[in-house]
């Protein structure tokens, strides 16, 4: 049951808006900071993120999480105060709740990815409880994630006795809390950067022990989002051994999300004309959490190329002469790589919007766009 409104909730979040100007995210987030400047500690910054989060989203949906929050917290809480049972301890210094682990972290710390439990809640966890039921205002979204996640992690220090837990929650909002909770038992909350990263309030306040980024850019990037973090650290972004691979003549697409078939029609129509202008073939890589059915038939209408989501993103990248998106982290793992950069500025309005908020355009790098007229 968990897992399944664990899924209803994540295909809502897919449902946000296009986020504010730079300028305008830096007034919110200055002005959410002066607004829980009295929160309580264990609080503060968890809450300071979750009114960010509701810029993020239609009114209405936002209204909707809240709605079905108010009618799922009391028997979610019912179901993890009698589900406590104890657990058979296997020991491991550090679990990852994200499959995917970056080879250069894996290789140090050999962390085990462990899937997330249902959760359970204790008595040592009540005070935790209580402070979110009654410090937190009229929020019960943020009661109902905030209270399943510290039984989650309560199962999992029960059952794994962890030094470190790693994840990749920057846009998780409660993710602060369980820092604080974690560091109560002695344990350490690591987050690590699973694709690129801009300035977005989603991100803003985020609390963790540790923190591994991509370069030193993400560093300056989420100071100024006014993160709390005690150490940072900067890995590999090429988070797979590369094979030796020859370079094709071909451009690869690697497409996030369309807003509707017209919308990845007019992108395609972009991609056919700049492949020929480059004489060389056309591949697209639909998103796999994203992907949809009508792109799978439009690229097959088309006689388009489709890359499977099997095949290594690294060594997709390897072979490949041009490697173009609208935004994505392959375009940073290309610049390692040095491959030839393309912009995919099909609808301009929303590259200024990029330009202004990604790390990439930081880089003193050379980059084409796929519209030059």
């Amino acid at each position: 049951m968990m897992r399944f409104l664990s899924k209803i909730l994540f295909y809502l979040s897919s449902f946000s808006i296009l986020p504010p100007r730079r300028s305008r995210q830096e007034e919110i987030i200055e002005s959410t900071a002066l607004k829980h400047k009295s929160s309580d500690v264990f609080l503060k910054n968890s809450l300071c993120q979750y009114d960010c989060h509701s810029f993020y989203f239609l009114k209405i949906l936002w209204l909707a999480f809240n709605l079905f929050s108010v009618v799922t917290v009391l028997p979610l809480l019912v179901i993890l105060l009698v589900r406590f049972k104890k657990v058979k301890v296997d020991s491991k210094s550090d679990i990852s709740l994200y499959p995917k682990i970056p080879l250069e972290i894996k290789n140090k710390f050999h962390p085990e990815y462990i899937k997330k439990p249902m959760g359970y809640l204790k008595k040592r966890d009540l005070k935790y409880i209580f402070k979110i039921l009654f410090k937190t205002g009229w929020r019960p979204y943020f009661v109902f994630r905030s209270v399943w996640k510290i039984a989650v992690y309560s199962e999992l220090i029960d059952a794994y006795s962890p030094q470190r837990i790693w994840v990749t929650q920057e846009m998780v909002f409660e993710s602060s809390l369980l820092t604080a909770y974690l560091n109560d038992f002695n344990v350490k909350h690591v987050n690590f950067m699973h694709g690129d990263n801009y300035f977005s309030l989603q991100v803003a306040f985020c609390t963790f022990d540790e923190f591994y980024v991509w370069d030193e850019n993400y560093i300056r990037l989420f100071q100024s989002l006014q993160c709390s973090v005690k150490e940072y650290h900067t890995f590999c972004a090429l988070d797979s051994l590369i094979s030796s691979c020859a370079e094709k003549n071909v451009v690869k697409y690697y497409h996030q999300e369309s807003r509707n078939q017209k919308c990845f029609n007019e992108v395609l129509d972009n991609l056919v004309a700049f492949s020929k202008t480059k004489n060389c073939d056309l591949v697209v890589r639909l998103h796999p959490l994203h992907k949809k059915q009508y792109e799978i038939d439009i690229l097959k209408k088309r006689d388009i190329q489709l890359e499977s989501n099997d095949s290594n993103v690294i060594e997709s990248i390897c072979e490949s002469r041009y490697v173009c998106s609208e935004f994505s982290s392959v375009l940073y793992q290309a610049t390692l790589l040095r491959k030839a950069i393309v912009i995919d500025n099909t609808f301009p309005e929303r590259i200024e919007l990029i330009k202004e908020l990604s790390v990439l355009f930081d880089k003193k790098i050379q980059i084409e766009y796929l519209v030059t007229s």
